[in-house]
């Protein structure tokens, strides 16, 4: 079994996600289809008050899954790149070996566990500003 220069994963488990990754980015695609179908047919429903309201309900539902998957498919995208280019299962943020079992849970893993903390936390702090003096 040959391993990455890079940090010695072995191609296997690179064959393994890439396979995983294809098939989630099939399931993605085909799943954003079935969204912007049946978001085409709400938007050609002409009904009353009511009615229409449950439909924009129902559109903001679907552009909101849509979005969800639409980054999704980003992320997966960007792993098969980097299993093209060799660095898939590398840390893009300070290049360390991002981990096996991480890998396994989350194939589209970009950052190794401590720099994933510390990105949320960076996250949290800008959602969540404390106000001064507290």
């Amino acid at each position: 079994m040959s391993h990455c220069v890079q940090c010695t994963a072995p191609t296997a488990l690179y064959e393994q996600h890439r396979i995983r990754l294809e098939q989630e980015r099939n399931e993605l695609e085909q799943a954003i289809g079935v969204v912007d179908d049946e978001l085409e047919e709400l938007c050609q429903i002409e009904a009353d008050e009511v009615a229409r309201a449950k439909s924009m309900a129902d559109q903001e539902l679907l552009l909101e899954q849509s979005s969800r998957y639409r980054q999704r498919l980003k992320g997966v995208r960007q792993s098969l790149e980097r299993i093209r280019d060799g660095a898939f299962g590398l840390c893009i943020n300070c290049g360390h070996w991002i981990g096996e079992k991480r890998l396994r849970a989350i194939p589209s893993a970009r950052y190794c566990l401590a720099c994933q903390e510390r990105s949320e936390q960076k996250q949290a702090i800008r959602a969540f500003p404390r106000k001064c003096g507290t």
